[in-house]
């Protein structure tokens, strides 16, 4: 969210060069599967509250888990980062410009150090 409003950030991975640059925000596509023109620069002093779409797997119950919420205050950054070890879950889902949805199955992986080891769902 940016300064209260729901919408997304536009971010172009340069994979030549390896560097994501954060190229500001947009309201995405419309009902009508209109994509939306315009990309808004992120200015310092905006507050934004990151959203995390979240699902539980057992019921499909579906909500967002909002982060805390921060004020922006230097040149937009980036970047690829690690994740810890631990289990996770990822799928993708898939908006297409009729307004159709479409969520893949969900894969489970395990991070222990350097091993990624992959696992279905049971």
């Amino acid at each position: 969210m940016l300064n209260g409003e729901t919408t997304n950030l536009r971010i172009t991975h340069d994979y030549i060069n390896g560097t994501v640059t954060l190229d500001g925000v947009w309201d995405g596509i419309d009902e009508s599967g209109m994509a939306a023109r315009d990309i808004y620069a992120v200015q310092k002093g905006d507050k934004i509250t990151p959203m995390y779409f979240a699902m539980a797997v057992e019921t499909d119950e579906e909500d967002y888990w909002y982060g805390t919420e921060y004020v922006f205050e230097s040149e937009p950054q980036a970047y690829f980062d690690l994740l810890p070890d631990g289990e996770y879950l990822y799928n993708f889902n898939i908006d297409d410009i009729y307004g159709d949805f479409k969520m893949t199955d969900f894969v489970n992986f395990t991070i222990e150090g350097e091993d990624i080891n992959f696992s279905e769902i049971s």
